[in-house]
């Protein structure tokens, strides 16, 4: 477990030293995703677990990593620092290196480890992957949130990318049932992940979809933007009649 530790905080290691040359704390975003591909690949290699079973669910970890990172690449490569970090650089002001290194990079190498922990611990375990009715359910729940966050992303990407005048914010496809389809997404990806794998994990090892849960709800994603757009008027209408997090149609 150790050496999976290591591994994923040596990448964020070697994130933070490319973020403190370009002076853009933004490149962790890459670096999040990238991570849970490092700790499955080593978590295979450590426990010696080649079975079809354990490349089947590293398989999956390790799509969902590739096309987030490539995406997130895509996205903000030239552009300036993601509003959050620079947010984060005034707060922490005048240690904002020595609190970004503990706060943002460190911890999340950290946070890497813990929300993989059923996959990690089924890689250890060396069971076979059966076709019963909770690994169906988790794989069908995986399943639709790969399909909400690459919507998501893609819709938004597009939106994004419109020349023409247009709303400041995205209101049509994922992002008109969900004013976050791409965090329903993330936290339904998790959550499938451990209902499929619960007959051979730890119970306690749900806190890795429970953490990352936490985070994007109450932290870094869903609370802050929230926050962010709380007095834009154009924001509060399209709150009233959209669901914040789970996807319904929108209300009249």
């Amino acid at each position: 477990m150790l050496i999976v530790i290591f591994a994923a905080q040596l990448l964020v290691h070697i994130f933070f030293l490319w973020a403190q040359k370009i002076k853009n704390w933004g490149v962790i975003d890459i670096a999040w995703s990238l991570g849970f591909i490092v700790t499955t690949l080593t978590s295979v290699v450590v426990f010696d677990n080649f079975s079809f079973s354990a490349l089947i669910v590293s398989g999956m970890v390790m799509l969902w990593g590739l096309r987030l990172s490539s995406y997130l690449f895509i996205r903000n490569h030239g552009k300036p620092e993601d509003w959050r970090y620079a947010q984060f650089r005034q707060e922490w002001k005048p240690n904002e290196n020595i609190q970004g290194y503990f706060k943002v990079f460190v911890f999340q190498g950290i946070l890497m480890f813990v929300v993989t922990l059923p996959q990690v611990f089924f890689v250890r375990s060396g069971e076979v992957l059966q076709s019963g009715v909770l690994e169906i359910a988790g794989v069908l729940i995986w399943l639709i949130g790969m399909t909400f966050e690459v919507l998501a992303d893609t819709q938004l990407a597009k939106f994004k990318n419109n020349k023409e005048k247009k709303p400041r914010f995205l209101m049509t496809g994922v992002w008109s049932l969900s004013r976050h389809p791409n965090y329903f997404g993330e936290i339904s990806i998790w959550i499938g992940f451990f209902i499929m794998l619960f007959n051979y994990v730890p119970i306690w090892t749900v806190v890795g979809p429970l953490v990352i849960t936490f985070f994007i709800a109450n932290v870094t994603g869903i609370a802050m933007l929230e926050e962010k757009y709380k007095d834009n008027e154009d924001f509060q209408k399209y709150k009233e009649k959209t669901n914040m997090f789970f996807p319904w149609p929108p209300r009249k």
